[in-house]
């Protein structure tokens, strides 16, 4: 995922309109509102943004200092406080990240996860160069505030490592993290990394908001932990059915092998007698049997094995998601051992039965 969700808690904050109808008001709230949290006990570090912490963001049209624009090419922006990379456990890769005197003056930088440093040619670094993200300078919407003469411009300063910002199924998308006083949306998120249950936050949270303001709400609680459960709620349901079908699909088999290879040596029980009546030793029926049944099984554990690879591509779809090989070293080898082991019960059984008769007994067979 390329951060840490444990022990984060995630708290929607709406501004209303009427009360913070200025981009001042707006930062200077959400300025206080972090410095208390900060000081908290329990509280190990915590961040202001825009919503969709960890995942989303507004999208931004870009150009590269000294290429052309594009209005296809889209970046995802996080408007972000100085401490955002410790709430979410995310690593610096090169450079620096934003400092708080930054964040308070709304400079004009930005760091980039990795896939974004990869927009410049092969061999550039894009730590020190220019960057235009026209969404700064054109919010898109009169609920966003933004400085009355704001620029697009911003200059990288840092590279951090990719996360999953598009979703745990997607790969990761070119994102730049932004000081969250450049824009001033009327929602905004909290997210605090706690020493311990971050649940337990949650009550001295609301009492520095009403402190600060009576009558301001907060948004439903959770925490990162809760949101990848839901994203990943659909696809283990799925896969659990799958399981259980494989399950089935196991027993039959086993079943099947068995109840075939067993008839197959019960129906020889005349020839076993047979050849023991002209001096075979029950050793050389055991091999008989095991190689007839071996032969059997291996002709159905190859076809099995290369009709499972087919069928393991049509699951790679899901399979991606809790980055699980396809072709797993562990089932395998695991499938093959045990049909094995239930064909050479299967061969054992009867064929033991069979050798141990009398001969003039198996001669009367049928």
């Amino acid at each position: 995922m390329g951060f840490h969700p444990e022990r984060v808690l995630i708290v929607g904050v709406p501004l209303a309109s009427k009360r913070y109808g200025t981009l001042e008001k707006r930062n200077r709230f959400a300025r206080e509102l972090l410095e208390r949290v900060t000081h908290l006990p329990g509280v190990q570090h915590a961040a202001i943004g825009n919503g969709g912490l960890p995942f989303g963001g507004p999208q931004s049209t870009y150009a590269i200092d000294g290429q052309p624009g594009s209005d296809s090419r889209r970046i995802t922006l996080q408007l972000v406080s100085a401490d955002y990379l410790g709430a979410l456990g995310i690593p610096l890769r090169r450079g620096r990240t934003l400092t708080e005197r930054e964040i308070l003056a709304g400079d004009h930088v930005a760091v980039l996860n990795e896939t974004a440093s990869k927009l410049w040619p092969a061999g550039e670094d894009p730590i020190g160069r220019r960057l235009r993200l026209d969404l700064l300078e054109k919010p898109g919407g009169p609920a966003v505030l933004a400085p009355a003469e704001s620029s697009a411009e911003v200059t990288v300063v840092g590279i951090i490592g990719d996360t999953r910002n598009g979703g745990l199924r997607n790969q990761p998308q070119p994102g730049a993290l932004v000081p969250y006083t450049l824009l001033a949306p009327p929602q905004r998120v909290l997210a605090i990394r706690a020493t311990g249950d971050p649940m337990l936050l949650l009550n001295p949270l609301r009492e520095i908001v009403r402190d600060m303001d009576k009558e301001q709400p907060l948004g439903r609680p959770t925490t990162v932990e809760e949101v990848l459960g839901s994203q990943t709620l659909q696809p283990r349901f799925v896969m659990t059915l799958f399981s259980l079908f494989g399950a089935l699909g196991l027993a039959l088999a086993m079943a099947g092998i068995y109840g075939v290879l067993s008839y197959h040596v019960t129906r020889r029980t005349r020839e076993i007698g047979v050849r023991i009546a002209l001096g075979a030793q029950r050793s050389d029926v055991l091999h008989l049997i095991f190689q007839t049944g071996g032969r059997l099984v291996g002709v159905g554990i190859v076809l099995g094995i290369i009709a499972s690879f087919g069928a393991a591509r049509l699951l790679r779809s899901q399979l991606d998601l809790f980055q699980a090989p396809t072709a797993d070293p562990v089932s395998f080898p695991g499938m093959v051992l045990l049909f094995s082991a239930v064909a050479a019960l299967a061969c054992f059984v009867p064929a033991r039965r069979a050798a141990r008769i009398d001969p003039m007994e198996a001669l009367r067979y049928e």
